[in-house]
C-alpha cells in the first residue's frame, strides 16, 4: 500500500492530475472515514441480521451503513455495478465501500467510487459523472494505491520474529511489536490468528495475518505467508 507524503500536519502531498482534489484532498486514509474529500465506509452483508443483541431483518443493517455516508452522490442511486457488489445477497463479509469528490459551491461531487474487502484487495471501482471522464479515470486511478495492497508487504526481520516468537507462547494472542523505521515513522505491528469467523478462507486454515499501522492508519493486512522481510 502506497504511503503518504505531507505538506504539513493537515495536508497531504497528493498528485493526480485532477487539480481541484488535489488542492482541497487533505487526507487519504482506509476504514470508516469522512475527509474533505473522501467518505468511506464499512458495508455489512445482506443477510447479517444481527447488532448488539438484536436481530434485524436482512438488508437492514446494510441500508444502515450506506446512510452513515450520508447524501453524498449527485445522484439517484450507487452506480450499477457498484451497487450489484454491495447488494450480493451471496456475500458473507463486511466491504469497504469509498467515494471520493471534490466540493464547489458547498456541495460536495462525487466522482469516483471504488470497492475492497476489509483487507484492502480491490474488488470495483467506477468513475461517476459525464464529464472529465479522463481527468476522473486518472484521479482514481492514482487514488487506488492508497487505500488498497497488493498482498505483499515488508517487514524488518527481526520484528516478524519478535511477533512469530509471541505467538508462539500464546497462539491466541495478540502479538505486538513497535517499531522506528529508517524514515523515522514509528510503525504498530501486530500479528494475529484468524479465528473468528468460521466461514472465513482464512480461519479455515487458521492462517495468521499480520497488520501495519502508521500512527492511526492502517497501512496493510495481510497474509503471513505473503510478507517478505527487509
Amino acid at each position: 500500500m502506497k504511503r503518504l507524503t505531507w505538506i504539513n500536519p493537515n495536508k497531504c502531498q497528493i498528485n493526480t492530475g485532477f487539480k481541484r482534489f488535489d488542492e482541497q484532498c487533505t487526507l487519504i486514509t482506509t476504514g470508516n472515514a469522512y475527509t474533505s474529500t473522501q467518505r468511506s465506509w464499512y458495508i455489512r452483508p445482506y443477510n447479517e441480521c444481527e447488532c448488539n443483541g438484536q436481530m434485524f431483518k436482512p438488508g437492514y443493517l446494510l441500508e444502515k451503513d450506506l446512510e452513515a455516508l450520508g447524501n453524498i452522490f449527485n445522484m439517484q442511486k450507487l452506480p450499477y455495478l457498484i451497487e450489484k457488489e454491495v447488494f450480493d445477497k451471496k456475500r458473507t463479509e463486511s466491504i469497504l465501500l469509498y467515494v471520493f469528490g471534490t466540493y464547489r459551491d458547498c456541495k460536495f461531487n462525487a466522482f469516483g467510487v471504488v470497492l475492497t474487502d476489509k483487507c484492502g484487495k480491490l474488488i470495483d471501482y467506477t468513475i461517476v459523472g459525464h464529464n472529465h471522464l479522463n481527468k476522473y479515470a486518472s484521479a482514481v486511478c492514482a487514488i487506488i494505491p492508497y487505500i488498497t495492497n497488493e498482498g505483499t508487504t515488508r517487514v524488518p526481520e527481526h520484528v516478524l520474529n519478535e511477533l512469530l516468537a509471541q505467538l508462539a507462547l500464546d497462539p491466541y494472542c495478540m502479538a505486538k511489536v513497535n517499531h522506528l523505521g529508517d524514515d523515522m515513522i514509528e510503525r504498530n505491528y501486530s500479528m494475529r490468528f484468524f479465528w473468528k469467523d468460521v466461514k472465513d478462507e482464512w480461519a479455515k486454515d487458521k492462517s495468521p495475518y499480520i497488520t501495519i499501522k502508521s500512527g492511526y492508519h492502517t497501512d496493510d493486512v495481510v497474509r503471513l505467508s505473503d510478507v517478505k522481510t527487509a
